[in-house]
């Protein structure tokens, strides 16, 4: 099997690097939609080949072009003492951003950044700085990109009232037992239900705005130097897409402050911790990003709704038994779900604590 793999990225490696010898092949990393792998190469340095999942992403060309717009604006706007990293897309031969194997798979390739790691739940205060910080540089550089030259690659993206009808259609023709953690999901999922337009209002209110957005700023999307602990790169590009602020910043709260990640053993003992939400914050706007008074009043809402919407996409997707994230037991995505909404009553819990760090700094 390991044999058929090799010769089948060997193929692929033709299309980007020709003549290139393959050293070696390994998965990478633990995402819930594409396939990536690291390639050893003689006489370069690693690379970083995925596959683009044609089930999640319709128009996955279309995924490939949003990360070479951006990672060259990026780019673009980077001075020589800039330590933050852009992701280098590494182009096919015939100068597009991606290739297309016998299957019809996409496939796109990049330059693995060397020196690095990655985590899974955020371990200090200070790594929450620096990956706040990230984010908020990752905002400034794109602050006046045109969002309308980025595709929408994922109709629907973070469109919560979607997502609540998408639930209840699955709620309504499921054919899972009624087990106490099904019950428990949905009454969480129900019980929120009438908040879902929340920050579509703040968008139509002009209490926000639209602009280009990374749309998946998890703790593991984050690369930090191994010799520094400081934020270096800010990868995934898969979602960047036209959105509002507190959509990226609420996701990446809702990655950091569940310090005990998204697949605990314990799952009653996850909390909101509003000391790395102080931390994250604080290296955002420590990157010099703008943060108006109106975007530091969506914080709460952010989180909260991010967290609802997260909870409700793996509720839904195990409901309709497993379509969207990867999963290796039948019930992961019931328990993913069951730890979203124990982490989204700890946020309402802590609401005005929330508020404070985010409006009054």
């Amino acid at each position: 099997m390991q044999t058929a793999v090799d010769d089948h990225i060997r193929k692929i490696l033709s299309h980007f690097l020709p003549g290139t010898s393959l050293l070696s092949v390994r998965p990478l990393g633990e995402g819930n939609i594409n396939d990536t792998y690291l390639l050893q190469l003689s006489g370069r340095t690693p690379v970083v080949l995925q596959r683009i999942n044609g089930t999640v992403f319709l128009q996955p060309e279309q995924v490939a072009d949003n990360v070479r717009l951006v990672t060259d604006y990026i780019r673009k706007q980077q001075g020589e003492r800039d330590a933050k990293k852009t992701l280098q897309l590494i182009p096919a031969c015939d100068g597009k951003s991606c290739c297309l194997d016998d299957d019809g798979s996409v496939w796109r390739m990049v330059d693995y950044v060397t020196g690095t790691e990655c985590f899974s739940a955020v371990a200090s205060s200070s790594q929450a700085y620096e990956g706040g910080g990230m984010l908020g540089w990752f905002h400034q550089r794109l602050e006046h990109l045109d969002p309308g030259l980025v595709s929408e690659v994922l109709p629907g993206f973070h469109d919560l009232p979607a997502y609540c009808k998408h639930y209840l259609q699955a709620r309504s023709s499921h054919q899972r037992r009624p087990t106490s953690d099904l019950r428990y999901c949905c009454r969480q999922a129900d019980k929120r239900l009438a908040e879902r337009f929340r920050l579509q209002s703040a968008l139509d209110n002009g209490e926000t705005f639209r602009r280009v957005i990374h749309g998946d700023p998890k703790i593991d999307n984050v690369l930090f130097a191994v010799d520094s602990g400081r934020a270096v790169a800010l990868i995934d590009l898969d979602t960047v897409s036209p959105g509002i602020p507190a959509c990226d910043i609420g996701d990446c709260l809702r990655s950091y402050c569940n310090v005990l990640g998204e697949d605990p053993s314990r799952p009653g003992d996850v909390v909101f911790d509003t000391d790395i939400c102080k931390s994250m914050l604080d290296g955002y706007r420590a990157s010099g990003v703008s943060f108006p008074a109106g975007e530091r009043h969506l914080v709460y809402e952010g989180v909260k709704l991010l967290t609802y919407e997260l909870g409700l996409r793996f509720l839904t997707d195990y409901l309709n038994n497993n379509r969207y994230f990867k999963v290796d037991e039948d019930d992961k995505n019931l328990r993913r779900a069951v730890v979203q909404f124990i982490l989204l009553n700890s946020i309402e819990q802590q609401q005005e604590t929330i508020k404070e760090i985010a409006i009054g700094g």
